[in-house]
């Protein structure tokens, strides 16, 4: 059914192109749209709305697990990873064309002081009418480093590096989505501003190609994986980031005019399909981004300290040990 919209949005512009007219279309498309049978359309051959999509916790424990270099992930490709599934699932990026307008961006603004930064997106926000023109709009990233204090690599970091370009020691926060995009900027030419460059490791280098779509989702999805965020094994929707982001809307109380900066949608939208029990904010009818950083950041502010709440909360690992002998010791006294 969804083939057959499509072809009917198709031959309704052509209407337009000749005739002139807005509205309406040519008659025959009346007449094979009033015969068809819905109860004979095959099976939709992709899902829309996604249904599977990582939870808050899985959140929490992929940005507060730092990068292993045992774990097989060479660094420069972790960070890439880290920086699609952010802008994936806390900035709720659509897997195709938001992601697409930041891979092709060159327009960075990078304020570790002041524990952000920005990218613009080429040609602004996606899915908008092109008769109502284009929207300017640029994704945020938040400093995550612990205690608030932004925690950056030495200047020579990439200068002491193994065989595999892991770093031989790591003084900074590796889940800092800051350091992460710095760490890419360091490994390439200083006029090479791409965000998602692919990473040869034939060569140890990043190659003049920039990760397509599908190698796009499959880094995200390999980087859930990777940092423990999967660990019921699930199938992940690869359009599920904007799902995962009305859950965190949702229990960090984020309101509606705080997470318009993120996503961009009508309030009718975001809760029919992402936050369903989100109030209404009716004072508020902008629908362009705001040019101030500070207010485009209060919602991911407040999920990047949740998240490091989360991470406070999680028991060190004496504690597990310790935890660990007790029960080892209830069993001993059983037997």
């Amino acid at each position: 059914m969804s083939q057959l919209e499509n072809v009917r949005k198709l031959l309704s512009y052509a209407h337009q192109l000749t005739t002139g007219s807005k509205k309406g279309n040519f008659k025959a498309v009346y007449q094979q749209w009033d015969s068809q049978n819905p109860n004979k359309y095959l099976d939709p051959t992709q899902k829309v709305k996604a249904e599977v999509s990582p939870e808050c916790e899985d959140v929490t424990t992929m940005f507060t697990t730092p990068f292993d270099a045992t774990k097989g992930m060479p660094f420069p490709r972790w960070n890439v990873g880290q920086l699609l599934t952010l802008d994936s699932l806390i900035s709720g990026a659509r897997s195709v064309t938001d992601l697409a307008r930041i891979k092709k961006s060159t327009e960075h603004t990078y304020a570790p002081s002041q524990g952000w930064m920005s990218t613009s997106m080429v040609g602004g926000r996606a899915k908008l009418e092109r008769s109502k023109g284009t929207r300017a709009w640029s994704v945020y990233r938040p400093c995550m480093c612990p205690d608030g204090k932004h925690i950056p690599p030495p200047e020579d970091w990439h200068m002491k590096l193994d065989h595999l370009s892991n770093p031989k020691s790591i003084t900074w926060c590796t889940t800092c989505p800051l350091n992460a995009f710095k760490c890419i900027r360091d490994l390439l030419p200083e006029e090479d501003l791409r965000t998602y460059p692919k990473w040869i490791e034939a060569q140890q280098r990043y190659g003049k190609d920039n990760l397509g779509p599908d190698p796009m989702k499959r880094a995200t999805m390999a980087w859930i994986d990777l940092q423990g965020g999967n660990p019921d094994g699930l199938v992940y929707d690869t359009n599920g980031g904007r799902k995962t982001l009305g859950k965190m809307c949702q229990k960090y109380g984020v309101v509606y005019h705080e997470s318009f900066e993120i996503h961009g949608d009508l309030w009718s939208t975001w809760c029919s399909y992402y936050q369903e029990r989100l109030a209404r904010d009716p004072l508020f009818k902008r629908r362009t981004q705001s040019t101030d950083p500070d207010v485009c950041l209060v919602a991911l502010r407040k999920f990047a300290r949740g998240i490091l709440d989360g991470m406070a909360a999680q028991p060190t690992v004496r504690q597990q040990l310790q935890a660990l002998r007790m029960q080892i010791d209830g069993i001993l006294n059983a037997i």
